[in-house]
């Protein structure tokens, strides 16, 4: 990504998270943002979105999940910015497995 150009928004960029080797299911997440503004959605590539509403990039780890945050082994999440004028976001997912 370019330092100086925000990220788009309502682009997914895919391979936030895969699960490899049994189904996951993710329990929260939580993002940041360099400017402090963003707001980001998670998606499954089954086109299922997995927070019941975007998450606010500030630190504070979002559990609003349903149903799509279980991850079957071969698919896998993608992460856009809906509002905001980030140029870098990071998100942090904690999730369970069978294993």
């Amino acid at each position: 990504m370019d330092d100086y150009i925000a990220l788009p928004t309502g682009v997914v960029q895919w391979g936030v998270f895969t699960p490899r080797a049994a189904n996951a299911t993710i329990t929260s997440v939580t993002c940041w943002a360099d400017t402090g503004d963003a707001v980001i959605h998670l998606r499954r590539n089954d086109g299922g979105d997995m927070l019941n509403a975007p998450l606010a990039c500030n630190g504070t780890a979002g559990t609003g999940l349903n149903s799509y945050a279980s991850i079957p082994v071969g698919y896998f999440v993608g992460m856009w910015a809906t509002a905001g004028t980030a140029k870098r976001i990071n998100a942090a997912i904690t999730y369970r497995t069978a294993y």
